[in-house]
């Protein structure tokens, strides 16, 4: 398969078919407007409930990594639930408070 490029719908819609998302947040140089053609896709994506032996962070971080594998870019994916977003939120120690302040947000469940 050829690699493909960044289209921001289409890696939403990738997304959505592995994980049942809350929301998708793209954070970083490309949501502030400051990337290069070589910087990476940043996204926080919120998860609903909490994670379990059968529902991992890490499995839901693979299969979105799986997911997006064939877009030539660099991706950091960070998967959270919405009770940890709101238990970070006020940090002034963690990444979350970073993302939510900078970040534009790609899909919100309605």
């Amino acid at each position: 398969m050829n690699p493909k490029k960044i289209d921001l719908s289409q890696i939403i819609n990738a997304i959505l078919r592995e994980v049942d998302a809350e929301k998708v947040i793209l954070f970083g140089s490309r949501a502030r407007g400051d990337n290069k053609p070589t910087s990476d896709l940043d996204l926080l994506v919120i998860e609903k409930g909490k994670f379990s032996k059968e529902r991992s962070r890490w499995n839901e971080t693979k299969k979105i990594r799986m997911a997006l594998k064939d877009y030539k870019i660099s991706k950091d994916i960070l998967v959270f639930t919405e009770e940890e977003v709101n238990y970070w939120k006020d940090s002034i120690n963690h990444i979350i408070p970073t993302c939510l302040e900078e970040g534009k947000v790609l899909y919100e469940r309605s």
